[in-house]
């Protein structure tokens, strides 16, 4: 670490993060005839990072304009300005139904955090390959979101509140479910997650047993397909469905 009021030579490479030697060479040639001040090349630097940064979001804002005729300065984050976005450029004159009250509260109940899992590999002694000699793959999916939105249907109009099993009355009903849920036991990895809460407040595991839990269709159609035995108590049912996002993944992806 070096005092902020320091004024001498140019401090040595290893104080420089993520720069080239090169490049270190260069800028200390700058000073060779000059004293070096920590608290003014601080300054600077902050001073062209302020402008580096305007001249950015200016650049930005000018192509959103010329793009979409969106004003950037109307919506102080990315979040509200790709809505604004697919609204004006997508949606066009469809309209979104608002969801609050009873509705809101059963629906946030299946919005649960991603699923990770870390898996330490083991390998018995006897193995005919060595470790060293063992290769680890690693795999990473790209933009997982915008991929899904493209090619799966959304639903899309007001839900529709459903008392018992929908199941028995629609062919491949579309939706939000409360249900009664039984894991297999021997299930290597459980799919379906639910939200407990802790000393440390609420957690998101994935249990085996049985449980009560809400969920979208789609995951418990796939929980089914690996042995979950699911029986449906409630639902808010879309009898509605589209790709509503193709076009607009394809255009800003």
């Amino acid at each position: 670490n070096i005092d902020l009021n320091y004024i001498g030579e140019v401090p040595s490479y290893d104080n420089f993060d993520s720069v080239k030697y090169q490049d270190y060479l260069s800028y200390k040639n700058l000073y060779s005839n000059n004293i070096w001040e920590l608290k003014k090349e601080t300054i600077k630097y902050c001073e062209l990072d302020c402008k580096v940064l305007y001249q950015i979001i200016d650049k930005f804002s000018d192509t959103i304009f010329e793009l979409f005729r969106v004003d950037l300065l109307k919506y102080p984050t990315l979040s509200s300005l790709a809505f604004a976005i697919f609204r004006s450029k997508i949606l066009k004159g469809a309209k979104i139904p608002l969801i609050h009250g009873e509705m809101y509260k059963f629906i946030k109940q299946s919005y649960t955090g991603g699923s990770v899992d870390v898996y330490r590999p083991t390998f018995a002694k006897d193995a005919s390959v060595e470790l060293e000699n063992r290769v680890i793959k690693r795999y990473d999916v790209n933009s997982l979101y915008p991929y899904v939105m493209k090619h799966f249907p959304m639903p899309i109009g007001t839900p529709t509140y459903f008392e018992g099993d929908i199941t028995k009355f629609e062919k491949m009903p579309f939706g939000i479910f409360e249900v009664e849920v039984e894991c297999p036991s021997d299930i290597n990895i459980p799919l379906l997650q639910v939200k407990i809460k802790t000393d440390s407040g609420y957690r998101t595991i994935a249990p085996t047993g049985t449980w009560k839990g809400w969920y979208c269709s789609e995951e418990l159609k796939l929980a089914i397909k690996y042995g979950y035995t699911v029986k449906v108590d409630r639902a808010y049912h879309y009898y509605n469905k589209s790709n509503i996002f193709t076009e607009y993944v394809n255009l800003l992806y």
